[in-house]
């Protein structure tokens, strides 16, 4: 397990707060609804480049939001467009061109069944949210030219939970994932063993306790997995937010992450 120091994060996080809107409408995330056959549908929001060369692949960066932002349409309760938060990978499109997924978990739902006040906790059957949130990112893959090898996942809070969820249920489907104050089931981490993981918690967190972390990185470090864990001192839980995506080298480091068998295939004497 590798704790990472916490030097530049606020500065990081203040220059990520003046930086400039992306050039064009100020949303630059379109609302959409996905139904699946059994007529169950799932809101998001879908940022798109505006000009892909022909022929080739970007990244899907999918990110799933906390609590209290459940609907099932894209709109908010004053019947303008549900807002998408947070979208540093917007902003960096020059640098790390890719797609941004925004699924919005259902009415009265959860990404995970959890009582994320308790930390650690065993894994039950998957939401319906989650569930469509995994079918959603298939139908994608077929439509867009999305690199199947390049899927990231992260979330916050709710989302946390739900990155740690959905990592655990379909190990082999995420090149990377970046869960920011959430927790799991660690007898479950052995099956991402091999997946690069970035785990974020304040350690001033009072609604998800950074036990709900950091026993999760313990038990994927036993497993022998390499997860990196950064505990931001004194920073509560909704500050956490911001940080963590503010965090000097993270785009980067994403970014560079391959699936299992396109990190294999690089690998030397390969």
């Amino acid at each position: 397990m590798r704790i990472f120091p916490f030097h530049l994060l606020i500065l990081a996080t203040l220059a990520v707060a003046m930086a400039a809107e992306p050039t064009g409408k100020a949303d630059v995330f379109e609302g959409k609804l996905f139904t699946n056959a059994a007529n169950e549908t799932l809101a998001y929001r879908l940022y798109a480049p505006a000009n892909i060369p022909d022929k080739q692949k970007l990244p899907l960066v999918v990110f799933l939001h906390g609590n209290g932002a459940q609907g099932n349409d894209f709109l908010d309760s004053n019947g303008r467009p549900w807002a998408a938060e947070h979208d540093v990978f917007t902003k960096d499109q020059a640098n790390h061109p890719c797609f941004v997924l925004r699924p919005r978990c259902r009415l009265h739902q959860r990404w995970a069944s959890v009582v994320w006040e308790r930390g650690p906790q065993p894994q039950v059957e998957i939401t319906q949210s989650m569930r469509l949130m995994l079918e959603l990112i298939d139908v994608l893959e077929r439509e867009l030219p999305i690199d199947s090898d390049r899927i990231y996942l992260g979330g916050f809070s709710m989302g946390g939970y739900g990155t740690w969820d959905a990592i655990t249920r379909q190990p082999s489907r995420f090149a990377a994932a970046f869960p920011i104050s959430g927790g799991g089931d660690p007898t479950k981490v052995a099956a991402v063993s091999h997946l690069p993981i970035w785990a974020f918690h304040g350690d001033a967190d009072t609604v998800v306790p950074p036990l709900g972390s950091t026993a999760m990185v313990k038990a994927l470090t036993a497993a022998g997995g390499s997860a990196k864990l950064t505990i931001g001192p004194g920073i509560s839980h909704v500050t956490m937010l911001s940080v963590a995506l503010a965090t000097p080298g993270l785009g980067e480091w994403l970014f560079a992450q391959r699936s299992a068998a396109k990190r294999d295939a690089a690998a030397p004497g390969r």
